[in-house]
């Protein structure tokens, strides 16, 4: 909103300032006025005059102007031209000069012509903010306050093409943020502004084809997955606007195969390692089916009826398993089709992206009428899904003889919101209630973009309303009887999802009904906020379970984690076009290394200066599996490729298999290397997770190399990659302040900052939190794995006897001073006790065995 200092509509026309005249005021915004001015001499010598009270200038303002100043002459930016100060009215103003856009910015150019805002206006809006990403990136500077009033919409007459708009962006933060938010984040922005334009102008159902497409990509992979993406360990592309760039060209030219337009994503795949994530696959329901595998860890934790989270490394397959899971995706990709296959529960995927977008920037504290709105946002969107996939099922369920009754749902609705009409005979039930779900989500929507004026839209939708819609499906529908419902919510996770959004949702999502359960995804579990509004603990085992798909593959056996890759591997082998039916396996393909763990790690001990220890066979990759599916699959595919490329294996016994180990193992270590090389890109923190990953790997191989193990009489090498905490580490002065006083390490860095350490270092994987842990000293310490793709790397076997056990001063030393901790560990010798300990046990073996 405006502020009230602001002079009147076209108070200053006819004024002239610094030897332009005022024509008209053209434009008002939060901080101050915008004019259309002509050269005092040349009339047609147009430029824009923002006149802004000085007091509503933040400090150091005329450093915004300096960033304009290095985009000079990008032809996607406003340029600036001069500023001057001037008193008007007896009131001091700075009046800055700009090109003027003879149109309007975007908020008006869409209410106005709303026809105009297609797909491809958006993939141009898009294109153009990206272009000045670019040049930002370039000269290290942000935006701040990007949003639709300062994008800047004009069609020049002048240009080959005046039908296709230009875009400018302007404004860049001198006066503060919308919604006193400071700054704000530029690629955020982009994505909500874009996602505003899909939700507002654009109707999924009435597309086909390319364009159905292109909006699924977007809405569901280039939004929430690239542009919104903040963990550099995903892939390049993160925060690489020039990469972004290329990733959205790439929607666009997966449209063509020969002459007409078709789904890219059917079967057969033209690659075994095309659509390696799901979101990759767009709606292709079959494909998703078909690639992939449920006897993942975990699926009979996560079928049981509890609320449940689910995490796990990224790349280990989250959103792939709910969405498979999801009654929708079932039917469509035709592995449901009547009343008789369907699980004992029925399945609803909500993807939490749709949360993020309605309230992008919710404050820490909100007041209950914002809580109120929340709820109410919520329980519409989780409707809605109920609705989409109840429609769904009548189109592809058979065994359904009579149409639904669900005059119950409607009465209920109506109680609820008395603005809901009973559907008139002739038209469906459940699209006449989508569509009013539909616009009560938009009436929100437009209420919290208009700046929460007062009152909101009310009646409010009561907080047990998801659980007596599904009792009342559960009453008037008969196949659901005796079926729970399952809400599968996918990407829960901080910052995205805000602590004041968890905590809100936490007063009902997570009690126990008996009719439905909710099934969390969350990055890490340092990413899901275990409280309520009133602050009360939502308690692990009690309210929820747990699975960690990364610990899981930690206590699983071989075999079982045989059967889950190996299974979502030959699925891509078998539905590949052109691979023989000798090479539909990939233990075959790979083969086995047939070395035990304390043979690697005696070939590493003995290895001398130059000679390379070779990590290959399908067992080694079983071994570096931490639940990432997605880094298996691209190992696989960097495999083949070096191999010669899928081509190779189109007819039989033209190659030899297995694969030379020369060549597997540069493909374990360049994969190994890569993802410790994107660990050290995430920003601001990125190089002390590297510093603390090498600094463990560096002891864990010093262990491996000159101490012997303590568990085994054979006394072989000492293999450990789990770090094990002899204590609760607590982050606080104090115990910082006494670790330095007895290591002397480097005490810079605060107790908040490592603790934030910590935790980054479970949310990107470097290392994985085995929560069942272990009893130290009369309590459950939880343990840290290396990431096991990072075995290689430093040179370890993939063996679980060992660990490198620390005390909390050693560990806060590693996470302050790693090379302190280095020196440290290499100098420390085995406790005295322990090793008699063991000793004797050996001994006292040896006389049995005697």
């Amino acid at each position: 909103m405006a502020r009230q200092n602001l002079p009147e509509e076209n108070r200053f026309k006819n004024e002239i300032i610094k030897d332009y005249f005022l024509e008209e005021e053209i434009g008002r915004g939060k901080i101050g006025v915008v004019y259309r001015a002509h050269h005092k001499d040349i009339k047609d010598l147009k430029t824009a005059i923002k006149i802004i009270p000085k007091e509503n200038l933040k400090d150091g303002w005329e450093v915004e102007l300096k960033k304009v100043g290095l985009l000079d002459g990008i032809n996607q930016v406003v340029q600036y031209k001069d500023h001057d100060a001037k008193i008007l009215d007896n009131i001091p103003y700075v009046c800055i000069f700009w090109e003027y856009i003879d149109d309007d910015n975007l908020k008006k150019y869409a209410e106005k012509n709303s026809d105009n805002i297609t797909l491809p206006f958006i993939e141009h809006l898009i294109e153009q903010i990206l272009t000045v990403f670019v040049a930002m990136k370039a000269k290290d500077i942000s935006h701040d306050d990007l949003h639709e009033g300062n994008i800047l919409i004009a069609h020049d007459e002048r240009l080959p093409d005046p039908s296709k708009p230009t875009i400018k962006v302007g404004d860049f933060g001198i006066g503060g943020s919308r919604n006193n938010l400071k700054p704000k984040d530029d690629y955020a922005q982009l994505a909500f502004v874009c996602h505003n334009l899909l939700e507002k102008y654009i109707d999924p159902s009435k597309l086909g084809g390319e364009e159905r497409y292109f909006y699924d990509k977007l809405a569901e992979e280039f939004l929430p997955k690239k542009i919104l993406e903040t963990n550099e360990t995903v892939g390049d592309f993160v925060r690489e606007p020039r990469n972004l760039l290329e990733n959205l060209k790439n929607i666009i030219s997966d449209y063509y195969i020969s002459e007409s337009i078709q789904l890219p994503v059917t079967l057969p795949l033209k690659h075994p390692f095309d659509y390696l994530s799901c979101e990759e696959m767009g709606d292709s329901f079959e494909v998703l089916q078909t690639l992939y595998s449920k006897n993942f860890p975990g699926y009979d934790v996560l079928s049981q009826r509890t609320n449940t989270i689910l995490t796990g490394p990224r790349g280990c397959g989250k959103t792939t398993i709910f969405r498979n899971l999801s009654l929708k995706t079932q039917l469509l990709g035709g592995k449901k089709r009547s009343i008789k296959d369907l699980d004992d529960y029925v399945g609803i995927y909500y993807h939490c992206s749709d949360l993020y977008f309605a309230f992008p920037y919710p404050k820490d504290k909100l007041s209950e009428t914002e809580r109120r709105v929340m709820i109410h946002y919520f329980n519409l969107a989780i409707l809605y899904e109920v609705l989409d996939t109840l429609i769904i099922t009548q189109n592809h369920l058979s065994g359904i003889n009579d149409p639904y009754n669900l005059d119950g749902l409607q009465v209920y609705l109506q109680m609820c919101l008395p603005s809901y009409k009973i559907t008139p005979i002739g038209v469906s039930v459940l699209r006449n209630m989508l569509s009013f779900v539909s616009l009560k989500k938009e009436e929100i929507k437009i209420w919290l973009e208009r700046g929460k004026p007062k009152p909101p839209p009310k009646p409010f939708l009561p907080l047990d309303f998801i659980r007596n819609i599904c009792r009342i499906l559960q009453k008037i529908i008969p196949w659901l009887k005796g079926r729970a419902i399952y809400f599968f919510l996918d990407d829960y996770s901080l910052p995205r999802i805000s602590k004041s959004i968890q905590e809100t949702l936490h007063d009902f999502i997570l009690h126990r009904y008996s009719e439905c359960f909710f099934k969390i995804s969350t990055e890490s579990i340092t990413t899901f906020y275990p409280y309520d509004s009133k602050g009360k603990l939502i308690e692990e085992t009690r309210e929820y379970d747990v699975i960690d798909l990364g610990a899981h593959f930690l206590r699983s056996s071989k075999e079982v984690k045989d059967g889950f890759l190996s299974g979502i591997i030959n699925n891509r082998l078998e539905n590949t076009e052109g691979i023989h039916s000798d090479y539909l396996n990939i233990a075959i393909i790979l083969g086995k290394s047939g070395r035990a763990h304390n043979q690697l790690a005696r070939e590493i001990r003995k290895a001398k200066a130059g000679k390379r220890v070779r990590y290959y066979g399908w067992d080694m990759v079983i071994d570096l599996c931490s639940g990432d599916v997605v880094n298996i699959l691209r190992l696989i595919r960097d495999i083949i490729s070096l191999f010669g490329g899928p081509a190779k294996f189109s007819k039989p016994k033209t190659i030899t298999i297995p694969i030379e180990k020369e060549t597997q193992d540069q493909a374990i270590r360049e994969i190994s290397n890569d993802f410790l090389n994107r660990v050290e890109a995430v920003p601001n923190i990125g190089e002390d997770l590297r510093k603390i990953a090498v600094a463990f790997g560096e002891v864990a191989n010093w262990y491996l190399r000159y101490r012997n193990s303590k568990n085994q009489a054979q006394n072989p090498p000492w293999q450990a990659f789990r770090m094990e905490i002899r204590d609760t580490p607590y982050f606080n002065d104090s115990l910082l302040k006494m670790a330095k006083e007895k290591y002397n390490f480097d005490n810079t860095v605060k107790p908040v900052k490592l603790e934030k350490l910590y935790k980054d270092l479970i949310r990107y994987g470097v290392f994985l939190r085995d929560v069942r842990g272990k009893s130290q000293r009369g309590a459950v310490i939880p343990r840290l794995y290396l990431r096991r793709l990072l075995i290689p790397t430093f040179l370890l076997t993939p063996s679980k006897r060992d660990s490198i056990g620390v005390e909390v001063d050693e560990f806060f030393m590693l996470l302050s001073d790693p090379d302190k901790f280095i020196s440290h560990m290499k100098g420390k010798k085995p406790q005295q006790k322990e090793k008699r300990f063991q000793q004797e046990k050996i001994r006292q073996r040896n006389l049995f065995d005697e």
